[in-house]
């Protein structure tokens, strides 16, 4: 329950790990490097601090839930039961996912990416 990011992986195909290199897919690793920095500063720049660090009235005001990503994150925790740690870890991931994003505010589909970022335990 106290780890924010959690992904399930399958192994890739033997066939595609003997296979010749590509070209990469996605974004490069400078890239992703870049965003990671960048959505820390705007964190950094909001309040001072990550947002791992926020706390709930923070929260609230810097990843309300309102309409549909109330109904969003409500039923995915009444549905994978969710205790009121994991709610705030999602709000606090939505929020990254947001600035990330560069966006000032927190959507339904940062809340929806936040959600695919928390896999089940097997």
């Amino acid at each position: 329950d106290r780890i924010d990011l959690r992904m399930e992986l399958s192994p890739p195909p033997l066939a595609e790990l003997s296979a010749a290199p590509r070209a990469r897919r996605g974004p490069s690793g400078d890239a992703l490097a870049e965003t990671a920095r960048s959505a820390r500063q705007r964190a950094l720049d909001r309040r001072g601090k990550p947002n791992v660090a926020l706390d709930a009235d923070e929260l609230d005001a810097d990843a309300p839930l309102t309409g549909d990503a109330r109904r969003l994150l409500l039923s995915a925790a009444a549905e994978r039961q969710f205790s009121a740690r994991a709610l705030q870890s999602l709000r606090r991931v939505a929020r990254t996912v947001a600035d990330c994003a560069a966006a000032d505010e927190v959507s339904p589909e940062h809340f929806a990416e936040a959600l695919a970022l928390r896999a089940p335990w097997p």
